[in-house]
């Protein structure tokens, strides 16, 4: 707890191996400008944050590939991407850019949007989970899943002119694979890149990457034949570097991401390597006559506890 205008250490990585860098190297300082009109800074006492810090810490010093990834979950506050994309700007220009994140595969709304991605995409049936529209939990790390039959399609391409952002190398697709499912297309660039199969015999969740020149680039998914179930996308680069998912659902309450099939979320998040998850919910709370202090935060703590044991070693 410093005073205004002190600068502070991060909590610091202790090595896991011989490899990494020694404890000394690992210690990032909070520049001043950053904290000088600070009264109060955040508590941690049981040490929550650690996992995050320990990640920053990697990255602030520039280590090869750390990319500290954080995953924020919230409302219709959230889903606009203002609130996002001023902490993803903020940090990247810090600690380095890492892409924009996870991406939903089409707009379950009009309210959602990420900043500084062009896209279109047409075709797609999403099934949230504030609706609970899927029986079987399913809904990938931002809670909707799209739906599409042959021809169905989504772009997504980086802006040239932004200060951060503007570069990707790697792509991901995230998706289901299952029974009776079909074949889901990428391009890059306008060029065919792959062709992926998403029939099994049985359930189960899926991770495509491509790994591109770190540059501009504009990619596209279609469903080629059959049904396909797509959670979303994931535009990255190597690092190191700050990635902030924004992962916003419009008119969502908190109890309702206990939706989530235990084993699906914890798929998700192992997939995403998350180190810090963020839960903003409550505003939607306020204007139903059932609602108490009491209530919200007894649920609320179920939420938290949900998060914990899908993902334990992230804050």
């Amino acid at each position: 707890k410093g005073g205004a205008g002190e600068e502070r250490d991060q909590p610091s990585l202790t090595p896991a191996s011989p490899k990494r860098p020694s404890h000394a190297q690992l210690r990032a300082k909070i520049p001043k400008k950053h904290i000088v009109d600070i009264k109060t800074f955040i508590e941690d006492p049981k040490g929550t944050m650690k996992p995050f810090y320990e990640a920053l810490a990697r990255t602030a010093q520039g280590v090869p590939g750390s990319l500290t990834r954080i995953s924020h979950w919230g409302d219709s506050s959230v889903a606009p991407d203002q609130i996002t994309a001023l902490v993803r700007n903020a940090m990247q220009r810090q600690f380095g850019d890492g892409g924009h994140g996870f991406i939903l595969t089409a707009p379950p709304t009009k309210w959602y949007y990420h900043a500084g991605v062009r896209r279109r995409q047409a075709g797609w049936k999403n099934l949230r989970i504030p609706h609970r529209a899927s029986r079987d939990g399913r809904y990938g790390l931002g809670g909707v899943r799209a739906v599409g039959q042959r021809g169905a399609f989504a772009t997504f391409a980086t802006r040239k002119k932004s200060s951060v952002g503007n570069k990707t190398s790697r792509f991901q697709v995230y998706y289901q694979k299952g029974p009776r499912l079909g074949r889901l297309s990428l391009r890059v660039d306008g060029q065919p890149v792959k062709t992926i199969s998403t029939r099994a015999d049985k359930a189960s969740d899926a991770v495509f990457t491509l790994n591109t020149s770190d540059d501009v680039h504009k990619f596209r998914i279609w469903g080629r034949s059959g049904r396909v179930n797509v959670y979303g996308v994931v535009l990255e680069r190597e690092g190191p570097g700050v990635v902030y998912d924004n992962l916003g659902l419009t008119g969502c309450f908190g109890q309702r991401l206990l939706n989530f099939d235990a084993e699906h979320l914890k798929t998700q998040l192992a997939f995403r390597k998350t180190d810090l998850m963020v839960s903003m919910f409550g505003g939607n709370y306020l204007g139903h006559p059932y609602w108490r202090p009491k209530h919200y935060r007894r649920t609320y703590e179920k939420v938290i506890r949900h998060w914990r044991s899908a993902r334990p070693e992230a804050a």
